[in-house]
């Protein structure tokens, strides 16, 4: 039987290591970016996660403390994924699929105590819209 770790600690992982070049090329990252992208978007990904879950992929929250859309494609695009890979051309349609009217993303929940004003679940959301436009623009190519 095969054995995963946690997938938020793997994910934490990925978006530390694309800080630092030498170990962003490390086999051991390029292995985890494997499994995020494997398991990016499955329904049913909250058995390889460890711990109290702040929700699932398709939750957009900010801050990001733990698994996401947002800092996933984050992080694998960082990686050289492109949205040539079933999943995560997925996750973008998903990703966009979420924009409002008025071009926002709306946060789905808040985590407990957040460190600064963050916005309301429900509502548009400003960081959450950064991030969006960020990780969408870096998928597209564009600089």
């Amino acid at each position: 039987m095969e054995r995963r770790g946690c997938i938020r600690a793997t994910l934490d992982v990925l978006r530390v290591a694309i800080l630092d070049p030498s170990t962003a090329a490390h086999e051991g990252i390029a292995q985890a970016a494997t499994v995020v992208c494997d398991l990016l978007m499955e329904p049913r990904m909250s058995r390889y996660h460890v711990g109290p879950t702040w929700g699932t992929w398709e939750a957009l929250d900010y801050p990001h403390f733990g698994l996401g859309v947002i800092p996933a494609l984050d992080a694998l695009a960082r990686l050289g994924y492109t949205p040539g890979q079933p999943n995560v051309a997925a996750a973008v349609e998903y990703l966009l699929s979420r924009q409002l009217p008025n071009g926002a993303w709306p946060q789905d929940q808040s985590v407990y105590r957040p460190p600064f004003a963050v916005g309301s679940p429900g509502q548009p959301s400003k960081w959450l819209t950064l991030d969006a436009l960020r990780v969408v623009k870096l998928l597209s190519g564009q600089d």
